[in-house]
């Protein structure tokens, strides 16, 4: 079952559950893991992640990210009644606390794919060697 279809059927709270046992039980060194914006949020998720390694943020600009998530089909936590109202809202919750986790931010705006590779491989790069 996809991400959406386990917060549609059985509920966000079932999926977060099933984040945090996964997350929690990450046993890595080394390795790039992609997660879901919400997953962070969780202070024992954020806890757990930062004692792995390096958190990098990929700071997207608002009018993109929301032009990202606003195509069908819709993230689940997204209101399909009000898309718009509820983007913004989990915008303005969200953010706030993804500016405060420590972590090396990576800004999208205006860059291009090369471009973003590029810094994350140097981010990645400069991690390792202090490693």
């Amino acid at each position: 079952m996809s991400c959406r279809h386990i917060s549609l059927e059985r509920g966000e709270l079932h999926f977060r559950s099933l984040e945090k046992e996964l997350i929690t039980n990450l046993d890595v060194k080394d390795h790039i893991i992609s997660l879901g914006g919400g997953s962070i949020l969780d202070r024992e998720n954020r806890i757990y992640l930062q004692k792995l390694g390096q958190l990098i943020y990929l700071k997207c600009p608002k009018d993109l990210l929301k032009k990202r998530m606003l195509i069908p089909p819709l993230p689940s936590f997204i209101d399909p009644s009000d898309p718009e109202g509820s983007f913004e809202t989990m915008y303005c919750t969200r953010k706030p606390q993804y500016e405060i986790i420590p972590s090396r931010a990576i800004h999208l705006a205006k860059k291009t794919d090369q471009e973003i590779l590029e810094e994350l491989w140097q981010v990645i790069n400069s991690v390792i060697s202090f490693a």
